[in-house]
């Protein structure tokens, strides 16, 4: 056993997390932390709405951990220049989490892991939100599908295995990060919530977070899903899951 790092990224929830189902499994002592950097060059900058979004559904993240006496560290940096120091700085061996497949972000992850593994950190990674991996499902020349219906069709004829979820048995200690770290751990200081308050009539329709996701689900297949095929088409007709940012971030 031994010192591992859990990296929230886009998974922001406890249940059927792979990367923090393994790491509780396999660590003796394990940190938990998210990394905002505020000054990523990426061409897809995060609008206002997504950083209120955030800003709650890590919100509802750290108040799920700390019911289970865990705490999750937000950290203003750059992971591809903070994590290794975060490593060597507490002794931890192990990093752990969930995959993106973003271009930028494979780059980035894979940099990131040859960095880790050259100074004798093992890193690793899971599938924590498709179906197959995608270079598991290709056209019979070996190019990715670009169209929906075929690649559904062998997505049927490879099946559709049944996956138990699998849950936290039992958290690890915690691991705590060293107050004199350049980072600034409080979700406040991110500065995701707007200045101005336009955003008011969200909290009507929208829950972020873990268990808001659960609800939206619910709702829908109760009063939504018998419908779908034909109403998810008509503006007016509650008929669609309003899923798609909880799918974004993972909860």
């Amino acid at each position: 056993m031994s010192n591992g790092l859990l990296w929230f990224r886009s998974d922001l929830r406890i249940k059927s997390n792979p990367a923090l189902v393994y790491a509780c499994a396999n660590c003796e002592q394990l940190a938990l932390v998210y990394f905002y950097n505020a000054n990523d060059r990426s061409d897809w900058k995060m609008g206002s709405a997504s950083k209120w979004w955030l800003h709650h559904s890590l919100s509802e993240l750290q108040k799920a951990l700390h019911q289970k006496n865990r705490s999750l560290d937000i950290l203003l940096a750059d992971p591809s220049n903070s994590l290794l120091e975060l490593c060597q700085q507490h002794y931890i061996d192990q990093v752990f989490w969930n995959r993106l497949y973003e271009p930028i972000n494979i780059s980035r992850d894979k940099e990131i892991k040859r960095l880790l593994q050259e100074n004798g950190i093992k890193v690793k990674s899971f599938n924590a939100s498709l179906l197959y991996e995608p270079w598991d499902i290709s056209k019979p020349d070996g190019t990715p599908y670009k169209v929906f219906t075929p690649f559904w069709k062998t997505i049927e004829k490879q099946g559709l295995e049944y996956q138990q979820e699998k849950y936290v048995r039992k958290f690890p200690k915690l691991l705590k990060l060293k107050n004199n770290l350049p980072f600034e751990k409080k979700l406040s200081k991110c500065k995701l919530l707007p200045k101005i308050n336009w955003e008011q009539q969200f909290y009507q329709h929208w829950q972020p977070g873990e268990k808001g996701a659960a609800k939206k689900l619910k709702v829908f297949f109760k009063n939504g899903i018998e419908n779908y095929t034909a109403g998810r088409n008509v503006p007016d007709e509650n008929c669609t899951s309003k899923l798609s940012p909880h799918l974004h971030f993972g909860e």
